[in-house]
């Protein structure tokens, strides 16, 4: 047959248009498929094929044949239960599907009964020769012999090269190309590092949150204890395998210098996070103290604001302030502070200091020198100072006071000595009492003067026993045992304590209402006014006869202790008196006028103590508590009740103090007079902040805030000062002030610090400045 009588018949359809059949009984259908003559002819005109499908083998004709395989498909290889036969030689000779398995790169094209190579075709290079084109563009057919000519062309070189770039192609369609690897590899790399990035600011983000030191003193491979970093690293690498391979690279995240940098920024971020919310608030409370710290001093400035209608007191920083303590350098060491948190330019509508010189001086002290550049920065002595001064100077009122307050102070020397301490363990042990310590008086520590005198009460027979046992060994605190023996067996020292005690108590609860971050103006000012209150109750004679009830009910607890329990009056003692003799063999159902002797002693004590110790101290804090908690120091708290309870008449010292706030006046009192309609009697903060929204009451809305602002004390410089004494102890002295002060703020806004991603501190640390490890 003509070759070109063969393609000029109506084409065949490729068995690629059908299914593929591969048992027996489905060749016949699939021979008559493969016969159907199908529409249509190719076009003669050569011009019209495209570069695309130059590789394809082209008919006779001159149309393109496309029943071959593509680069995405592979060979097409189709099974036909029988081939074309046409007779070469004496023998009709046809296509083997036994040639697909020895040459798996073959394709047999059923339009033109050929066989071709399906790598040569695709993948041989334009100015690589092929052999006479047989295998790329003319098709190979002669069958007789085509195994001959398939094995030579399987060793050529042209086909190595084609088989080789064929494989690198399905390599790539699984894998990606080069730079697609490269892009791949990158990013793993770049997640590998960034994970254990990631996993060593949590460390670090945990020590400083937690107030715990990051160094030890030598951190060595071969040292056990490498200080508290190193070993969760080292803990992370015995549970992470790749944590452990990073951990054994060069750059391994472990230099001081990574960690200052990391502290840095974490302390930065919580920084920027209080600056936030005191951007939307729109002004601020100052709150500062001073306090040594390792031959520095240190001052501590934190800030009071609003968060929609919450408190909210935050530290800021540490700035030393050791080379000027006066009031400009204070003031200069308040604003420093403030500008690193970006809040310079902010309004500070209060100030809190305690009662020293130099910080409420009202010519050139640290309240006056702000007052200067926010006229509206009232200045708030704190309360708590204030009320512990009372405390004070109340104790020093009597002479048996300041005795029994001696007394517990060499007390708490005595039994600090380990031996001391040792048997006074035993001996509270020894008689079943709970374990307590003496505290050591002291006139600053708020609290400290409760907790002694409780101490003693409360341990007073382990500390007779242990002092009685002293002074009969004769040992080398005999002389003082003995004193303190004999002091604390005596009544004024039994009355004192008690008086003390219950006096005490009562301070000691309006201390701690005055410490709180929440406390408000009108809380301190409840608070203050409830003291005052139960000191004048406790003037009273029904409560003095509660106290001296207890003074005599502990006396007869310790009868056989206290050797000067039973008490004695001064003077000539009178005669006993005695019953008549003729009355001998009679009952006597009454005294005949007498008082019994021991009745009229005690009652004598009684009526002493109370006029030379009870009373006097009860007026002293009386006379104090009216001296500094006057009614012009307490204005602004009073305003604040008002608003608090939307009484419109009480606010005007708050709208005069604070009128350049854009607080109209007329429609303040109307929003107010709206929310008594609203909200139910009695009226009380709690109701107020979950009723009062600035879109409705924006007027009231502002002036809550205000007062919600209005800071009380500045017992959050004092508790920023236990913190100190924690990260920079005698261990950590040689701290650099910024990670020390970074370290604080981690610590004491331990809250904010738990809510900073690791992941946005690692992209922070990646995008400062080039780094030796690929983070992005």
């Amino acid at each position: 047959m003509d070759i070109r009588s063969f393609f000029n018949k109506p084409a065949q359809k490729s068995v690629e248009d059908f299914d593929i059949y591969s048992t027996a009984a489905d060749t016949d259908a699939a021979i008559e498929a493969a016969n159907t003559s199908v529409p249509g002819t190719c076009s003669t005109s050569t011009a019209t094929v495209s570069a695309e499908t130059s590789a394809q083998p082209i008919a006779a004709s001159g149309c393109v044949v496309n029943d071959l395989g593509e680069k995405a498909t592979g060979p097409k290889q189709p099974l036909l239960s029988s081939f074309p036969k046409h007779q070469i030689g004496d023998i009709n000779r046809a296509f083997s599907l036994f040639y697909y398995h020895k040459f798996p790169w073959i394709e047999y094209s059923v339009s033109l009964d050929s066989v071709f190579c399906f790598c040569c075709r695709h993948f041989s290079s334009n100015t690589a020769r092929c052999t006479d084109e047989l295998f790329t563009k003319v098709g190979a057919r002669n069958w007789k012999k085509l195994s001959e000519k398939l094995t030579k062309h399987a060793s050529s070189q042209v086909h190595l090269s084609s088989m080789e770039m064929w494989e690198n192609y399905k390599h790539t369609a699984t894998s990606g190309s080069v730079a697609a690897q490269l892009s791949h590899s990158h990013q793993g790399t770049v997640q590998k590092n960034r994970e254990y990035m990631c996993k060593s600011v949590d460390i670090i983000k945990l020590l400083a949150k937690l107030g715990l030191p990051f160094r030890g003193h030598r951190e060595d491979a071969d040292v056990e204890t490498r200080g508290n970093y190193l070993s969760l690293c080292d803990l992370f690498s015995k549970y992470d395998p790749d944590f452990k391979s990073m951990q054994s690279k060069y750059f391994n995240c472990t230099s001081r210098d990574f960690q200052n940098e990391i502290i840095a920024l974490c302390a930065e971020l919580v920084r920027d996070e209080i600056a936030k919310k005191v951007h939307e608030t729109g002004f601020l409370a100052v709150i500062a103290d001073e306090a040594k710290s390792s031959k520095t001093e240190q001052l501590s400035v934190c800030i009071r604001y609003t968060v929609g209608l919450q408190i909210k007191e935050r530290f800021i920083c540490f700035v030393d302030c050791s080379n000027s303590r006066d009031a400009a350098g204070i003031v200069s060491g308040i604003k420093e502070g403030l500008q690193s948190c970006g809040l310079k330019d902010i309004p500070i509508i209060a100030q809190s200091y305690d009662g020293a010189s130099v910080m409420s001086g009202h010519l050139s002290g640290v309240q006056q020198r702000i007052r200067e550049e926010f006229p509206f920065a009232v200045y708030v002595h704190c309360m708590v100072h204030k009320l512990n001064l009372v405390l004070v100077e109340s104790c020093t009122v009597n002479r048996d006071i300041k005795t029994s307050l001696n007394v517990i102070d060499k007390l708490y020397s005595m039994f600090a000595e380990p031996s001391n301490h040792f048997r006074f363990l035993m001996m509270q042990k020894t008689l079943a009492l709970k374990p307590k310590e003496i505290v050591q008086p002291s006139e600053t520590r708020w609290a400290c003067k409760y907790r002694c005198v409780y101490a003693v009460k409360s341990q007073y027979s382990a500390i007779i026993r242990c002092l009685k046992e002293m002074e009969e060994e004769g040992e080398k605190w005999s002389v003082e045992a003995s004193g303190l023996y004999h002091h604390m067996t005596r009544l004024h020292f039994i009355t004192s304590i008690i008086i003390l005690e219950e006096v005490l108590r009562v301070v000691h609860v309006t201390h701690k209402r005055l410490q709180g971050a929440s406390t408000t103006m009108a809380d301190a000012a409840s608070a203050v006014k409830s003291l005052r209150t139960h000191l004048q109750h406790c003037r009273e004679e029904s409560s003095w006869e509660a106290t001296w009830m207890q003074v005599k009910r502990f006396c007869e607890d310790f009868s056989g202790i206290c050797v000067d329990s039973s008490p004695q009056t001064g003077g000539k003692r009178k005669r006993t008196s005695r019953t008549p003799a003729g009355l001998s063999q009679y009952l006597v159902p009454t005294t005949l006028g007498q008082r019994d002797e021991n009745e009229t002693h005690w009652e004598s004590e009684s009526q002493t103590f109370k006029r030379q110790l009870y009373l006097p101290v009860l007026d002293t804090m009386l006379a104090e508590l009216d001296r500094r908690f006057s009614t012009d120091a307490m204005a602004l708290s009073v305003a604040c009740d008002a608003v608090f309870s939307c009484d419109k008449n009480g606010i005007g010292p708050l709208l005069s103090t604070y009128a350049s706030f854009k607080i109209h006046p007329q429609l303040v009192t109307a929003e107010m007079d709206l929310l008594k309609c609203t909200i139910p009697s009695p009226i009380t903060l709690e109701k107020l902040t979950n009723e009062v929204r600035k879109d409705q009451y924006p007027n009231f809305y502002r002036l809550l805030q205000l007062a919600l602002t209005l800071p009380v004390s500045s017992a959050a410089s004092e508790r920023s000062f236990s913190v100190m004494r924690r990260i920079r102890n005698w261990l950590r002295s040689a701290m650099a002030q910024d990670r020390f002060s970074d370290l604080s703020i981690l610590h004491i806004e331990s809250d904010l610090t738990a809510n900073l991603s690791a992941e946005k501190i690692v992209d922070i640390y990646a995008n400062r400045k080039k780094r030796r490890i690929l983070l992005h």
